[in-house]
């Protein structure tokens, strides 16, 4: 979300966090962060305030929100770059946008210290604001367009390719550190009857009865990876996504079996699997590569380039 490059990592090493400092509304804490960033020239209009805060100011909170603060600094770096990439898209060329276009949501001051808690709120705001600072105005494209720069928290020990053709750049790629992760299966078991009350939240004329359920939960397309895409339960279909958040499990990388007279859906990963595995990033990171290593290695032949 950035303009001016050559600044930033100055300003950030000396001193560069003001964090009770609120977007244009000092006291106000459910507000925006604004630390002494580089200014891009390019703002977002609060949706709660009508105030305008400057891009790389709304960067902080994205990063925030997205990403663990405890992860490598190469890794939050990476992150920044792939928020930054996000709202200068979502800007599409404009100077301002209204915060309600958007589709992610920043954490502001207050949620960073439920999250964080008070004792390590500094560290992790000073953190993130100089992993944005040294990547100011570094954003990544592919034929000199913006991407659509995705990613997931914890992968299946691939990466998933994109077969639309929007996004040539999502190249399967290994990432075997996720199998390690903590939370890369998830399984939860469930009644005919709890399984049927879920999937009948998702539309109100395609009702299944509990009975339905176990002969009839199928997966009708899915990738390599095991994603599904598109399931058939008691005659009607619903896309994977549909049902996974009806289930409350965190991925589309589900199998369904019969276990004690119920159900058992396991899940693999964290996310959907396209684009950067965060967990796979940190581990990177870990092992010495930059932030610019990362996302050439999970994004194929794009360009990391300043705007």
């Amino acid at each position: 979300m950035q303009k001016r490059v050559g600044l930033a990592v100055c300003v950030l090493v000396e001193g560069l966090l003001i964090p009770y400092i609120v977007a244009m509304m000092a006291g106000e804490e459910d507000s925006i962060p604004v630390s002494q960033v580089a200014q891009s020239g390019k703002t977002v209009t609060l949706q709660s305030s009508g105030n305008r805060v400057d891009a790389e100011e709304y960067l902080i909170g994205l990063v925030a929100a997205a990403i663990p603060a405890d992860y490598e600094m190469e890794a939050v770096k990476a992150q920044a770059v792939m928020e930054r990439t996000y709202l200068y898209k979502a800007m599409d060329g404009k100077d301002n946008i209204e915060e309600e276009d958007l589709s992610r949501e920043p954490w502001t001051i207050k949620k960073m210290e439920e999250k964080w808690g008070r004792s390590r709120f500094q560290d992790y705001y000073d953190k993130i604001g100089t992993a944005v600072g040294e990547t100011v105005g570094m954003v990544l494209t592919y034929e000199g367009q913006l991407i659509d720069a995705l990613y997931h928290r914890i992968g299946v020990g691939k990466t998933r390719s994109d077969t639309s053709g929007l996004c040539p750049y999502l190249v399967s790629r290994d990432s075997l550190w996720d199998l390690e992760a903590e939370g890369c299966l998830q399984v939860r078991v469930y009644s005919e009857e709890e399984f049927a009350a879920a999937i009948n939240t998702i539309n109100p004329e395609a009702q299944v009865a509990a009975d339905q359920i176990l002969s009839t939960v199928q997966a009708i397309t899915k990738d390599e990876n095991g994603y599904i895409t598109l399931m058939q339960i008691g005659g009607y279909q619903f896309s994977a996504v549909q049902v996974a958040e009806a289930l409350d499990v965190y991925s589309t990388c589900m199998t369904f079996e019969e276990y004690e007279g119920g159900i058992r859906v396991s899940a693999k990963g964290i996310g959907q699997g396209y684009g950067v595995s965060q967990y796979g990033a940190n581990q990177m990171a870990r092992e010495g590569k930059t932030w610019e290593d990362i996302l050439k290695y999970y994004y194929q032949n794009i360009a990391v380039t300043s705007v």
